[in-house]
């Protein structure tokens, strides 16, 4: 979701603070879970495919929101 990314971004800042807080995880762990998780994010945003593939998953989506359950 890059055009909210400053959003997602903050909403795992707050997590993270509250699992430290929680005592689930120490401050490496999510240091260690950012750069993972940043690395996996420029992976694939770095794939050719990504815009095909993302495209395709917004479809399926809006497909779904549209199903009457």
């Amino acid at each position: 979701i890059p055009d909210r990314a400053a959003e997602v971004a903050g909403i795992g800042r707050q997590i993270a603070l509250s699992r430290m807080i929680c005592g689930v995880h120490y401050p490496a762990d999510v240091q260690a879970g950012t750069a993972l998780g940043e690395g996996v994010a420029q992976a694939i945003l770095a794939s050719p495919t990504f815009p095909a593939d993302a495209a395709q998953a917004r479809d399926i989506g809006q497909r779904r929101e549209n199903t009457r359950y």
